[in-house]
């Protein structure tokens, strides 16, 4: 009998510690991702301000730059994501468990887990982040286009 409450409890205190890794990986998440939003906005204003006034190489390199950091930052996502999702299989585990006589609409990340929706945050940012490359390497071939046809 003592054997399973410190059994319990090793399992209690893991979770705690999953759970506090998760919010962890979730922060770095939300700064990276305003990080992200920060500079293409600096960038952006950076590339109108070269391009107005006729400087075809510093928009053409302003843009590579935007779709770098792009490709970049979906990348750090992607891993973010693997991290905080494995903290979350783990505390789903630990759920099964500890809470195995419990509804099971009492186990968070084991409901989670269930209830993955088509349209996460996770595919969003990936739209977002690809979005921006695409639309960056598209302003690129007008540009160029317009100016060695034109």
């Amino acid at each position: 009998m003592e054997d399973s409450k410190d059994r319990i409890e090793n399992l209690k205190m893991l979770y705690k510690q999953a759970c506090e890794h998760h919010k962890y990986y979730l922060n770095w998440r939300q700064i990276s991702f305003a990080g992200y939003v920060v500079a293409i906005y600096f960038l952006l204003r950076l590339f109108f301000e070269m391009f107005d006034s006729g400087k075809i190489i510093f928009s053409i390199s302003i843009l590579l730059i935007i779709t770098a950091i792009s490709i970049l930052f979906y990348f750090i996502d992607k891993r973010i994501k693997e991290l905080f999702g494995a903290c979350s299989e783990v505390m789903r585990k630990i759920e099964e468990k500890i809470l195995d006589n419990i509804d099971e609409d009492a186990m968070l990340f084991s409901t989670l887990h269930q209830k993955r929706e088509e349209h996460s945050h996770t595919k969003i940012l990936e739209f977002f982040y690809i979005g921006v490359t695409i639309l960056s390497l598209l302003l690129i071939a007008i540009i160029l286009f317009w100016y060695l046809y034109f």
